[in-house]
């Protein structure tokens, strides 16, 4: 994971901008974009997570922490080899808490620590249990200068280009609203804005490529002579 504060990817948004000493846009204002950045970041870069729960007698349903987005892997009871991995059945299945081998999320619109979402297994565990879950979660929003992003090192780039977007995105607004009749800066503003969000989401592009193995392997070769191709 990334070590970048917060302090450092303001400055570094600042420097790409061109505005190093935050002279038209604030660190607040800077702020607030690279925490709306991280938002779209996590529709593509998810954090990955795993949770271990220890298992209540005869208890079903354990809360999850509110940052979770979706359930890669319930393992229970953890430990076993091979690992026991439960399927996902609907709660509301009229065989789901006299099965074996399932669980389900009651997900919340509105999660907070009072209300958050919760995994229900389908089967009674013990005392001493354990179930491990493996999911996808948002990234934390960054406040503090000395808060680091959860993002990893190889896209956090991306959080510069994307404030540089926001940034140019603004100064076309507010040129819009009151435009220069002597001088031809909406037209110019209007342009740099396309080229920066063209620039975020080519780098974005790039970068999911890298994720993916299909990015990474060799093509296919095939002799002329194999027809099952």
């Amino acid at each position: 994971m990334s070590g970048k504060s917060l302090a450092l990817l303001i400055q570094e948004s600042a420097n790409l901008i061109g505005d190093p000493s935050n002279t038209v846009f604030s660190a607040s204002v800077l702020t607030e974009w690279i925490n709306f950045a991280i938002d779209d970041l996590t529709q593509h870069f998810p954090r990955i997570i795993t949770y271990t729960i220890n298992c209540v007698d005869d208890q079903r349903e354990y809360d999850l922490e509110t940052n979770f987005l979706a359930v890669i892997s319930v393992e229970y009871p953890q430990g076993e080899e091979p690992p026991r991995t439960l399927l996902r059945r609907a709660r509301t299945h009229p065989n789901f808490a006299i099965s074996e081998g399932y669980y389900d999320i009651l997900e919340r619109q509105d999660a907070s620590s009072s209300n958050p979402p919760q995994l229900i297994i389908s089967e009674k565990p013990s005392s001493g249990e354990e179930i491990e879950m493996t999911y996808s979660a948002v990234h934390n929003h960054l406040s503090s200068p000395s808060d680091t992003v959860t993002l990893f090192d190889r896209h956090t780039h991306l959080i510069a280009l994307f404030t540089r977007w926001k940034a140019y995105q603004e100064l076309a607004t507010t040129e819009g609203m009151d435009p220069d009749p002597v001088k031809l800066l909406s037209a110019t503003v209007e342009v740099n804005a396309y080229r920066a969000e063209r620039a975020y989401y080519d780098a974005l592009r790039r970068a999911k490529l890298a994720e993916t193995a299909s990015a990474r392997v060799e093509g296919w070769r095939v002799d002329k002579w194999d027809g099952s191709y």
